[in-house]
Protein backbone atom coordinates (compact mmCIF):
# COMPACT_ATOMS: atom_id res chain seq x y z
CA UNK A 1 0.00 0.00 0.00
CA UNK A 2 1.01 3.57 -0.92
CA UNK A 3 -0.67 7.34 -0.78
CA UNK A 4 -0.43 9.90 -2.60
CA UNK A 5 -1.40 12.87 -0.29
CA UNK A 6 0.72 15.43 -2.84
CA UNK A 7 -1.79 13.98 -5.97
CA UNK A 8 -4.85 15.98 -4.51
CA UNK A 9 -2.80 19.35 -5.07
CA UNK A 10 -1.06 18.59 -8.24
CA UNK A 11 -4.38 17.39 -9.96
CA UNK A 12 -6.56 19.74 -8.55
CA UNK A 13 -4.19 22.84 -9.90
CA UNK A 14 -3.49 21.12 -13.36
CA UNK A 15 -7.09 20.91 -14.23
CA UNK A 16 -7.95 24.42 -13.31
CA UNK A 17 -5.00 25.68 -15.79
CA UNK A 18 -3.53 28.15 -12.66
CA UNK A 19 -1.69 27.19 -9.60
CA UNK A 20 -1.66 28.94 -6.75
CA UNK A 21 -0.12 28.38 -3.07
CA UNK A 22 -3.40 27.50 -2.20
CA UNK A 23 -4.29 23.87 -2.72
CA UNK A 24 -6.64 23.12 -4.74
CA UNK A 25 -8.72 19.55 -4.78
CA UNK A 26 -9.65 18.56 -8.08
CA UNK A 27 -13.02 17.29 -7.10
CA UNK A 28 -13.69 20.82 -6.58
CA UNK A 29 -12.59 21.73 -10.09
CA UNK A 30 -14.95 19.05 -11.62
CA UNK A 31 -18.03 19.98 -9.34
CA UNK A 32 -17.38 24.04 -10.34
CA UNK A 33 -16.41 22.50 -14.45
CA UNK A 34 -19.32 20.38 -15.07
CA UNK A 35 -22.25 22.65 -13.10
CA UNK A 36 -23.93 20.03 -12.45
CA UNK A 37 -24.08 18.10 -16.01
CA UNK A 38 -21.85 15.40 -17.49
CA UNK A 39 -20.92 14.03 -20.51
CA UNK A 40 -20.53 10.69 -19.30
CA UNK A 41 -24.26 9.55 -20.65
CA UNK A 42 -24.93 7.41 -17.13
CA UNK A 43 -28.75 8.47 -16.76
CA UNK A 44 -31.18 6.89 -14.46
CA UNK A 45 -31.42 3.01 -14.58
CA UNK A 46 -34.83 2.70 -12.80
CA UNK A 47 -35.86 0.57 -10.08
CA UNK A 48 -39.04 -0.68 -11.05
CA UNK A 49 -38.39 -4.07 -12.13
CA UNK A 50 -39.12 -6.36 -14.80
CA UNK A 51 -42.40 -7.44 -15.27
CA UNK A 52 -45.05 -6.25 -12.52
CA UNK A 53 -44.41 -2.70 -12.71
CA UNK A 54 -47.79 -1.95 -14.91
CA UNK A 55 -50.36 -4.35 -12.98
CA UNK A 56 -48.75 -3.65 -9.57
CA UNK A 57 -49.01 -7.18 -8.39
CA UNK A 58 -46.70 -9.27 -10.15
CA UNK A 59 -43.43 -9.46 -7.63
CA UNK A 60 -45.58 -9.23 -4.32
CA UNK A 61 -44.59 -13.03 -3.65
CA UNK A 62 -48.37 -13.89 -4.19
CA UNK A 63 -49.08 -16.00 -7.48
CA UNK A 64 -52.51 -13.67 -8.91
CA UNK A 65 -54.60 -14.40 -11.44
CA UNK A 66 -52.86 -14.59 -14.39
CA UNK A 67 -49.51 -14.89 -13.18
CA UNK A 68 -47.73 -18.85 -13.52
CA UNK A 69 -45.56 -17.70 -10.52
CA UNK A 70 -44.31 -14.78 -8.25
CA UNK A 71 -41.19 -15.33 -5.80
CA UNK A 72 -41.23 -11.77 -5.16
CA UNK A 73 -38.17 -11.46 -7.47
CA UNK A 74 -36.28 -13.45 -9.94
CA UNK A 75 -35.40 -16.82 -9.00
CA UNK A 76 -34.74 -19.94 -10.00
CA UNK A 77 -38.12 -21.07 -10.55
CA UNK A 78 -39.51 -17.81 -11.55
CA UNK A 79 -38.75 -14.85 -14.19
CA UNK A 80 -38.97 -11.28 -12.87
CA UNK A 81 -42.29 -11.04 -15.13
CA UNK A 82 -43.82 -13.67 -12.97
CA UNK A 83 -43.56 -16.55 -16.08
CA UNK A 84 -42.00 -19.97 -15.72
CA UNK A 85 -38.16 -19.24 -16.80
CA UNK A 86 -37.83 -21.00 -20.34
CA UNK A 87 -34.56 -21.04 -22.54
CA UNK A 88 -35.16 -19.20 -25.70
CA UNK A 89 -38.03 -16.92 -24.12
CA UNK A 90 -35.84 -13.59 -24.32
CA UNK A 91 -35.91 -12.97 -20.51
CA UNK A 92 -32.02 -13.60 -18.90
CA UNK A 93 -32.72 -15.43 -15.79
CA UNK A 94 -29.22 -16.02 -14.05
CA UNK A 95 -30.81 -17.44 -11.20
CA UNK A 96 -32.07 -20.05 -13.09
CA UNK A 97 -28.63 -21.06 -14.49
CA UNK A 98 -29.24 -18.69 -18.12
CA UNK A 99 -25.85 -16.77 -19.16
CA UNK A 100 -27.68 -14.93 -21.84
CA UNK A 101 -31.28 -15.43 -23.24
CA UNK A 102 -31.75 -13.97 -26.82
CA UNK A 103 -35.15 -15.25 -27.66
CA UNK A 104 -34.82 -18.28 -29.70
CA UNK A 105 -33.02 -21.77 -29.30
CA UNK A 106 -30.67 -21.35 -32.70
CA UNK A 107 -26.93 -22.47 -32.69
CA UNK A 108 -23.92 -20.69 -34.33
CA UNK A 109 -25.37 -17.56 -32.74
CA UNK A 110 -24.05 -15.09 -29.59
CA UNK A 111 -26.39 -16.84 -27.50
CA UNK A 112 -26.46 -20.89 -27.43
CA UNK A 113 -29.26 -23.38 -27.55
CA UNK A 114 -28.76 -23.88 -24.47
CA UNK A 115 -28.85 -20.19 -23.16
CA UNK A 116 -24.91 -20.00 -22.92
CA UNK A 117 -22.46 -17.17 -24.30
CA UNK A 118 -21.21 -18.55 -27.33
CA UNK A 119 -18.08 -17.22 -28.97
CA UNK A 120 -19.17 -16.18 -32.66
CA UNK A 121 -16.79 -14.91 -35.88
CA UNK A 122 -16.09 -11.88 -36.58
CA UNK A 123 -14.29 -13.02 -40.09
CA UNK A 124 -14.07 -16.32 -41.97
CA UNK A 125 -11.28 -18.41 -41.26
CA UNK A 126 -7.87 -17.45 -42.69
CA UNK A 127 -4.43 -18.03 -42.44
CA UNK A 128 -2.04 -15.38 -40.95
CA UNK A 129 1.17 -14.98 -39.08
CA UNK A 130 -0.85 -14.87 -35.94
CA UNK A 131 -1.12 -10.85 -35.50
CA UNK A 132 -4.79 -9.84 -35.92
CA UNK A 133 -6.54 -6.89 -34.55
CA UNK A 134 -10.12 -6.35 -33.46
CA UNK A 135 -10.85 -3.46 -30.85
CA UNK A 136 -14.75 -2.96 -29.58
CA UNK A 137 -16.31 -0.10 -27.93
CA UNK A 138 -20.06 0.80 -26.21
CA UNK A 139 -22.74 2.53 -27.78
CA UNK A 140 -25.62 3.08 -25.44
CA UNK A 141 -26.82 -0.56 -25.30
CA UNK A 142 -25.12 -1.62 -28.52
CA UNK A 143 -21.31 -2.22 -29.03
CA UNK A 144 -19.04 -1.18 -31.76
CA UNK A 145 -16.13 -3.24 -33.23
CA UNK A 146 -13.30 -2.57 -35.70
CA UNK A 147 -11.02 -5.35 -36.64
CA UNK A 148 -8.44 -6.06 -39.14
CA UNK A 149 -6.36 -9.56 -40.44
CA UNK A 150 -2.75 -9.60 -41.47
CA UNK A 151 -2.69 -12.28 -44.04
CA UNK A 152 0.12 -10.91 -46.22
CA UNK A 153 -1.25 -7.78 -48.57
CA UNK A 154 -2.55 -4.99 -46.30
CA UNK A 155 -5.90 -6.49 -45.49
CA UNK A 156 -9.36 -4.19 -45.25
CA UNK A 157 -10.30 -2.63 -41.90
CA UNK A 158 -13.71 -3.60 -41.40
CA UNK A 159 -16.41 -2.31 -38.68
CA UNK A 160 -19.67 -3.32 -37.34
CA UNK A 161 -22.04 -3.05 -34.46
CA UNK A 162 -23.76 -5.45 -32.10
CA UNK A 163 -26.54 -4.97 -30.23
CA UNK A 164 -26.55 -7.11 -26.20
CA UNK A 165 -27.97 -9.99 -27.95
CA UNK A 166 -24.97 -10.34 -30.38
CA UNK A 167 -27.34 -9.49 -33.67
CA UNK A 168 -25.74 -7.28 -35.94
CA UNK A 169 -27.61 -4.32 -36.51
CA UNK A 170 -24.84 -2.59 -38.59
CA UNK A 171 -23.66 -4.79 -40.85
CA UNK A 172 -19.70 -5.46 -41.28
CA UNK A 173 -18.31 -3.00 -43.77
CA UNK A 174 -15.34 -1.56 -45.14
CA UNK A 175 -13.78 1.01 -43.32
CA UNK A 176 -10.36 1.25 -44.83
CA UNK A 177 -9.21 -0.53 -47.79
CA UNK A 178 -6.01 -1.37 -46.52
CA UNK A 179 -5.16 -1.31 -43.04
CA UNK A 180 -2.67 -3.77 -41.28
CA UNK A 181 -4.05 -2.61 -38.20
CA UNK A 182 -6.99 -0.42 -36.27
CA UNK A 183 -7.55 1.53 -33.03
CA UNK A 184 -10.62 2.57 -31.65
CA UNK A 185 -11.75 4.79 -28.83
CA UNK A 186 -15.24 5.78 -27.98
CA UNK A 187 -17.31 7.94 -25.14
CA UNK A 188 -20.80 8.58 -24.64
CA UNK A 189 -21.76 10.23 -27.80
CA UNK A 190 -18.88 8.89 -30.14
CA UNK A 191 -16.42 7.00 -30.89
CA UNK A 192 -13.05 7.01 -33.78
CA UNK A 193 -11.44 4.88 -35.01
CA UNK A 194 -7.75 5.58 -36.75
CA UNK A 195 -5.29 3.50 -38.88
CA UNK A 196 -1.73 4.23 -40.69
CA UNK A 197 -2.45 4.93 -44.52
CA UNK A 198 0.84 4.87 -45.79
CA UNK A 199 2.47 8.35 -44.47
CA UNK A 200 -0.71 9.85 -43.22
CA UNK A 201 -3.15 8.85 -40.45
CA UNK A 202 -6.80 7.67 -41.61
CA UNK A 203 -9.47 8.10 -39.12
CA UNK A 204 -13.36 8.11 -39.03
CA UNK A 205 -16.14 8.69 -36.46
CA UNK A 206 -19.02 6.89 -35.40
CA UNK A 207 -22.16 8.09 -33.64
CA UNK A 208 -24.02 7.48 -30.33
CA UNK A 209 -25.50 4.30 -31.41
CA UNK A 210 -22.47 3.10 -32.77
CA UNK A 211 -22.86 3.25 -37.02
CA UNK A 212 -20.12 5.38 -39.38
CA UNK A 213 -20.53 8.47 -40.06
CA UNK A 214 -19.88 9.22 -43.58
CA UNK A 215 -16.54 10.98 -43.84
CA UNK A 216 -13.36 9.24 -43.83
CA UNK A 217 -10.72 11.71 -42.37
CA UNK A 218 -6.96 11.94 -42.73
CA UNK A 219 -3.87 14.06 -41.28
CA UNK A 220 -1.14 14.04 -43.83
CA UNK A 221 2.58 13.17 -43.12
CA UNK A 222 1.77 11.14 -40.08
CA UNK A 223 5.40 10.07 -39.77
CA UNK A 224 4.58 7.58 -37.23
CA UNK A 225 1.82 9.28 -35.43
CA UNK A 226 0.16 6.50 -34.48
CA UNK A 227 -2.07 5.59 -31.24
CA UNK A 228 -5.11 4.50 -29.22
CA UNK A 229 -8.03 7.78 -29.42
CA UNK A 230 -9.62 8.84 -26.04
CA UNK A 231 -12.10 11.66 -25.05
CA UNK A 232 -11.54 14.86 -23.32
CA UNK A 233 -14.34 16.13 -20.80
CA UNK A 234 -15.14 18.45 -24.03
CA UNK A 235 -15.81 15.51 -26.02
CA UNK A 236 -12.37 16.57 -28.12
CA UNK A 237 -10.71 12.99 -29.33
CA UNK A 238 -7.05 12.60 -28.80
CA UNK A 239 -4.26 10.83 -29.92
CA UNK A 240 -1.57 10.06 -27.90
CA UNK A 241 1.23 8.22 -29.65
CA UNK A 242 4.51 6.68 -28.91
CA UNK A 243 6.17 9.61 -29.80
CA UNK A 244 5.13 10.82 -26.29
CA UNK A 245 2.98 13.73 -28.70
CA UNK A 246 -0.59 14.22 -28.23
CA UNK A 247 -2.52 15.89 -31.28
CA UNK A 248 -6.70 16.41 -30.23
CA UNK A 249 -9.41 17.10 -32.59
CA UNK A 250 -10.95 20.32 -33.16
CA UNK A 251 -13.39 21.96 -35.74
CA UNK A 252 -14.17 20.20 -38.43
CA UNK A 253 -12.75 17.27 -36.59
CA UNK A 254 -9.57 17.71 -37.97
CA UNK A 255 -6.69 17.05 -35.71
CA UNK A 256 -5.25 20.30 -33.92
CA UNK A 257 -1.33 21.15 -33.48
CA UNK A 258 0.94 18.53 -32.10
CA UNK A 259 1.98 18.87 -28.55
CA UNK A 260 4.70 17.18 -26.57
CA UNK A 261 3.53 15.30 -23.19
CA UNK A 262 6.17 12.79 -22.52
CA UNK A 263 9.98 13.18 -21.82
CA UNK A 264 11.60 10.06 -22.52
CA UNK A 265 15.53 8.97 -22.34
CA UNK A 266 17.68 10.24 -25.06
CA UNK A 267 18.20 6.61 -26.47
CA UNK A 268 14.86 5.85 -25.94
CA UNK A 269 13.59 3.28 -28.90
CA UNK A 270 10.15 2.51 -27.53
CA UNK A 271 9.18 5.90 -26.36
CA UNK A 272 5.62 6.09 -24.53
CA UNK A 273 5.28 1.99 -24.00
CA UNK A 274 1.31 1.69 -22.96
CA UNK A 275 -1.33 5.15 -22.18
CA UNK A 276 -4.73 5.54 -21.34
CA UNK A 277 -6.75 9.07 -21.61
CA UNK A 278 -8.81 9.63 -18.95
CA UNK A 279 -11.74 12.26 -19.96
CA UNK A 280 -11.91 14.41 -16.59
CA UNK A 281 -13.18 17.92 -16.18
CA UNK A 282 -13.07 19.69 -19.52
CA UNK A 283 -9.75 17.79 -20.23
CA UNK A 284 -7.81 14.71 -19.87
CA UNK A 285 -5.47 12.97 -17.55
CA UNK A 286 -3.20 10.85 -19.32
CA UNK A 287 -1.48 7.83 -17.18
CA UNK A 288 1.02 6.50 -19.47
CA UNK A 289 4.68 4.41 -18.72
CA UNK A 290 7.63 5.56 -20.78
CA UNK A 291 11.69 3.90 -20.38
CA UNK A 292 13.85 5.70 -18.75
CA UNK A 293 17.52 6.14 -19.02
CA UNK A 294 17.78 4.10 -15.48
CA UNK A 295 19.59 0.58 -15.73
CA UNK A 296 17.96 -0.41 -12.45
CA UNK A 297 14.69 0.88 -12.97
CA UNK A 298 14.00 1.62 -16.75
CA UNK A 299 10.24 1.86 -16.92
CA UNK A 300 8.43 4.35 -15.14
CA UNK A 301 4.42 5.55 -14.78
CA UNK A 302 3.84 8.93 -15.24
CA UNK A 303 0.70 11.48 -15.27
CA UNK A 304 -0.29 14.70 -16.70
CA UNK A 305 -3.20 16.77 -17.38
CA UNK A 306 -4.03 18.33 -20.88
CA UNK A 307 -6.69 20.52 -21.76
CA UNK A 308 -9.59 20.08 -24.19
CA UNK A 309 -6.80 20.97 -27.34
CA UNK A 310 -4.28 18.86 -25.93
CA UNK A 311 -1.90 21.12 -24.42
CA UNK A 312 0.04 19.90 -21.17
CA UNK A 313 -1.49 22.00 -17.79
CA UNK A 314 1.27 20.43 -15.59
CA UNK A 315 4.50 19.21 -15.76
CA UNK A 316 5.06 15.42 -15.77
CA UNK A 317 4.61 13.66 -12.47
CA UNK A 318 6.67 10.61 -11.92
CA UNK A 319 4.59 7.91 -9.56
CA UNK A 320 6.35 4.39 -9.94
CA UNK A 321 9.36 3.12 -10.86
CA UNK A 322 10.29 -0.53 -12.16
CA UNK A 323 13.17 -2.74 -13.19
CA UNK A 324 11.28 -4.99 -15.61
CA UNK A 325 10.54 -3.87 -19.29
CA UNK A 326 7.03 -5.77 -19.08
CA UNK A 327 4.86 -3.55 -18.48
CA UNK A 328 1.34 -1.47 -19.50
CA UNK A 329 -1.57 0.67 -18.31
CA UNK A 330 -4.50 -1.24 -18.42
CA UNK A 331 -7.11 1.42 -18.71
CA UNK A 332 -9.46 3.57 -16.32
CA UNK A 333 -12.77 4.20 -15.66
CA UNK A 334 -14.24 7.71 -15.12
CA UNK A 335 -17.68 8.99 -13.16
CA UNK A 336 -19.48 11.83 -13.79
CA UNK A 337 -18.87 13.37 -10.18
CA UNK A 338 -14.68 13.16 -11.72
CA UNK A 339 -14.02 10.47 -9.66
CA UNK A 340 -11.43 8.15 -11.86
CA UNK A 341 -9.43 5.11 -11.18
CA UNK A 342 -6.76 3.39 -13.90
CA UNK A 343 -5.04 0.17 -14.24
CA UNK A 344 -1.42 -0.80 -14.52
CA UNK A 345 0.00 -4.02 -15.11
CA UNK A 346 4.03 -4.90 -13.96
CA UNK A 347 5.69 -7.95 -12.74
CA UNK A 348 3.15 -10.08 -12.77
CA UNK A 349 0.42 -8.12 -10.60
CA UNK A 350 -1.95 -5.76 -11.98
CA UNK A 351 -2.69 -2.88 -9.21
CA UNK A 352 -5.75 -0.38 -9.03
CA UNK A 353 -5.26 3.26 -8.39
CA UNK A 354 -8.28 5.24 -7.56
CA UNK A 355 -9.40 8.47 -7.43
CA UNK A 356 -12.87 9.58 -5.59
CA UNK A 357 -14.04 12.62 -6.70
CA UNK A 358 -10.45 12.93 -8.64
CA UNK A 359 -8.48 13.14 -5.72
CA UNK A 360 -5.33 10.23 -6.22
CA UNK A 361 -4.98 10.21 -2.32
CA UNK A 362 -5.91 6.81 -1.10
CA UNK A 363 -4.92 3.50 -0.98
CA UNK A 364 -3.85 1.67 -3.87
CA UNK A 365 -3.65 -1.93 -4.42
CA UNK A 366 -3.06 -5.51 -6.28
CA UNK A 367 -6.11 -6.73 -7.54
CA UNK A 368 -4.96 -9.56 -9.46
CA UNK A 369 -1.31 -11.23 -9.14
CA UNK A 370 0.23 -14.11 -10.86
CA UNK A 371 0.35 -12.74 -14.36
CA UNK A 372 2.04 -13.31 -17.24
CA UNK A 373 0.96 -11.56 -19.58
CA UNK A 374 -1.17 -8.01 -19.91
CA UNK A 375 -4.70 -7.31 -18.75
CA UNK A 376 -7.03 -4.73 -20.03
CA UNK A 377 -10.03 -2.63 -18.46
CA UNK A 378 -13.65 -2.49 -19.68
CA UNK A 379 -14.60 0.69 -17.84
CA UNK A 380 -18.63 1.62 -16.80
CA UNK A 381 -19.77 5.26 -15.98
CA UNK A 382 -20.75 3.73 -12.46
CA UNK A 383 -16.60 3.60 -11.66
CA UNK A 384 -17.03 -0.55 -11.99
CA UNK A 385 -15.16 -2.22 -13.94
CA UNK A 386 -13.86 -5.68 -15.72
CA UNK A 387 -10.28 -6.70 -16.03
CA UNK A 388 -9.89 -8.97 -18.47
CA UNK A 389 -6.83 -11.16 -19.30
CA UNK A 390 -5.33 -14.12 -21.52
CA UNK A 391 -4.03 -16.62 -19.25
CA UNK A 392 -0.64 -19.03 -21.04
CA UNK A 393 0.31 -21.96 -20.68
CA UNK A 394 3.65 -23.16 -22.80
CA UNK A 395 4.97 -26.54 -23.95
CA UNK A 396 7.86 -27.95 -25.81
CA UNK A 397 7.13 -29.58 -28.63
CA UNK A 398 9.80 -32.15 -29.09
CA UNK A 399 9.09 -33.17 -32.61
CA UNK A 400 8.61 -29.86 -34.05
CA UNK A 401 11.88 -27.99 -31.24
CA UNK A 402 9.58 -25.16 -30.73
CA UNK A 403 7.72 -23.71 -27.76
CA UNK A 404 3.54 -24.33 -27.94
CA UNK A 405 1.10 -21.93 -26.34
CA UNK A 406 -2.14 -22.16 -25.36
CA UNK A 407 -4.22 -19.19 -24.12
CA UNK A 408 -7.52 -18.62 -22.32
CA UNK A 409 -9.10 -15.64 -21.65
CA UNK A 410 -10.57 -14.83 -18.44
CA UNK A 411 -12.86 -11.73 -16.72
CA UNK A 412 -13.63 -10.63 -13.45
CA UNK A 413 -15.46 -7.62 -12.18
CA UNK A 414 -14.66 -5.34 -9.35
CA UNK A 415 -15.77 -1.96 -7.50
CA UNK A 416 -14.81 1.56 -8.28
CA UNK A 417 -12.25 1.08 -5.40
CA UNK A 418 -10.85 -1.87 -7.03
CA UNK A 419 -12.66 -4.89 -5.11
CA UNK A 420 -13.96 -7.45 -6.30
CA UNK A 421 -17.14 -8.09 -7.13
CA UNK A 422 -17.48 -11.71 -8.39
CA UNK A 423 -15.59 -15.09 -9.65
CA UNK A 424 -13.55 -15.19 -12.03
CA UNK A 425 -15.21 -15.61 -15.40
CA UNK A 426 -14.13 -17.54 -18.48
CA UNK A 427 -13.99 -15.19 -21.68
CA UNK A 428 -12.75 -17.96 -24.01
CA UNK A 429 -11.78 -21.56 -23.02
CA UNK A 430 -9.47 -23.24 -25.69
CA UNK A 431 -9.89 -26.45 -27.49
CA UNK A 432 -6.88 -28.23 -27.73
CA UNK A 433 -3.47 -27.51 -27.07
CA UNK A 434 -2.03 -24.86 -29.30
CA UNK A 435 -5.06 -22.91 -29.32
CA UNK A 436 -4.28 -19.71 -28.78
CA UNK A 437 -6.46 -16.21 -27.75
CA UNK A 438 -4.59 -12.86 -28.11
CA UNK A 439 -5.17 -10.53 -25.84
CA UNK A 440 -8.75 -8.72 -25.89
CA UNK A 441 -10.30 -5.57 -26.07
CA UNK A 442 -13.10 -5.33 -23.76
CA UNK A 443 -15.93 -2.72 -23.11
CA UNK A 444 -19.53 -2.88 -21.23
CA UNK A 445 -22.57 -1.19 -22.04
CA UNK A 446 -25.11 0.86 -19.48
CA UNK A 447 -26.77 -2.33 -18.33
CA UNK A 448 -23.24 -3.91 -17.17
CA UNK A 449 -23.02 -6.44 -20.43
CA UNK A 450 -19.98 -7.35 -21.85
CA UNK A 451 -18.41 -7.77 -25.08
CA UNK A 452 -14.72 -8.85 -26.12
CA UNK A 453 -12.94 -9.27 -29.08
CA UNK A 454 -9.73 -10.74 -30.33
CA UNK A 455 -7.69 -12.55 -32.56
CA UNK A 456 -6.84 -16.43 -32.36
CA UNK A 457 -4.52 -18.95 -34.09
CA UNK A 458 -5.21 -22.48 -33.58
CA UNK A 459 -2.69 -24.38 -35.03
CA UNK A 460 0.93 -23.35 -34.73
CA UNK A 461 2.68 -25.81 -36.78
CA UNK A 462 3.73 -23.74 -39.44
CA UNK A 463 3.26 -20.34 -40.70
CA UNK A 464 0.75 -19.07 -42.22
CA UNK A 465 -1.23 -20.08 -39.05
CA UNK A 466 -4.82 -21.07 -39.15
CA UNK A 467 -6.41 -18.03 -37.62
CA UNK A 468 -9.48 -16.45 -36.67
CA UNK A 469 -11.41 -12.92 -35.33
CA UNK A 470 -13.56 -13.68 -32.47
CA UNK A 471 -16.06 -11.94 -29.79
CA UNK A 472 -18.29 -12.87 -27.06
CA UNK A 473 -21.31 -10.76 -25.00
CA UNK A 474 -21.45 -11.55 -21.79
CA UNK A 475 -24.49 -10.57 -20.92
CA UNK A 476 -24.26 -8.87 -16.62
CA UNK A 477 -20.97 -9.42 -16.50
CA UNK A 478 -20.64 -6.43 -13.78
CA UNK A 479 -23.66 -7.18 -11.86
CA UNK A 480 -26.76 -5.01 -11.64
CA UNK A 481 -25.15 -1.64 -12.95
CA UNK A 482 -24.68 0.94 -11.97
Amino acid sequence: MRRFRHLAWWLGCALAAACSSKAQKLGDFVESTLNGTSGSGSGSSGSGGAGGAGSGSCGNGVVDPGEACDAGAESADCDADCTKPMCGDGLRNAAAGEGCDDGNTADKDACGPDCKPTVFALEPPFSSNGSSYAEVVAAGDRFAVAWSRLDGAPPPAKHAVFDAKGKAVVAPSIIAPAAPAVLFGGGPARGMIDWLDGTSLGYRFTGKDGALEPATLASAGANGFYGAPGLTGSGNFCIFASTGDVRCTGAGDALGAVNKIAVTSPNDTYGVKSSAILAVGSGAILAYTVTTASLQYPVELRLRTIAADGKPLTPELPLVKFAGYSESVAGGSVQADGSFGFALWAGGTVTWYPAPKGQLDVDHASILKGMTTAAVVGGHPSGKFVLAWMEKTSVIDMNQGKVIDTCALNGRAFSAAGDPLGDVFPIYKPGTQGDCAHIPSVALDAAGDLMAAWGRIHDQKNLPFPSALEAIIVPGALGKAP
